[in-house]
């Protein structure tokens, strides 16, 4: 993810008001809270100044946030979390970055796994063990999931998700 700027301005910028409640208002406002989201999971456990920030705990509690947030999404904006197609475009950006965002949580438990190996006592204890191997799992389940639903979203011809997908 590159900085853009626009993270400088968040606590001075307030939510625009809508004077109707469509769809594009519960689309925008779940679109804004999932990418506050996204650049706070990367500045707490995702890279840092060129190194991965390994921290299972607070991962563990950014996944219990994030499905919060999931189980209290408006149904005109709610998407199912399996690969059912989708023909809403709106509905299958939000599903992709959801899941997206999952993979950024465990791709830290990924690499301490490929570093240090699953069944290494000499760093964790058992239950950091069993939590790393759960969130790995997770992030490569995530990210089978993903590449299988990238199609809905390549179909809609938009060069800036071509863009995000092929980076």
């Amino acid at each position: 993810m590159h900085p853009i700027g626009l993270r400088h301005f968040h606590d001075f910028v307030p939510l625009p008001q809508f004077e109707e409640e469509d769809s594009g208002f519960y689309f925008f406002l779940a679109q804004i809270s999932l990418r506050k989201f996204l650049t706070q999971t990367m500045e707490i456990v995702g890279y840092l100044v060129g190194r991965v920030v390994f921290a299972p705990v607070v991962t563990e509690e950014l996944r219990k946030q994030v499905r919060e947030w999931y189980d209290h999404l408006p149904n005109v904006v709610r998407f199912p979390l399996d690969t059912a197609p989708l023909f809403d475009s709106r509905k299958s950006f939000l599903r992709g970055q959801y899941i997206a965002l999952h993979v950024v949580f465990g791709w830290p438990s990924v690499l301490e796994i490929i570093k240090h190996g699953d069944s290494d006592p000499a760093h964790h204890d058992q239950e950091t063990l069993a939590v790393t191997r759960d969130q790995a799992k997770d992030c490569i389940r995530c990210s089978a999931l993903f590449l299988s639903i990238a199609d809905e979203q390549l179909m809609g011809r938009k060069m800036g998700t071509h863009f995000t997908l092929y980076a």
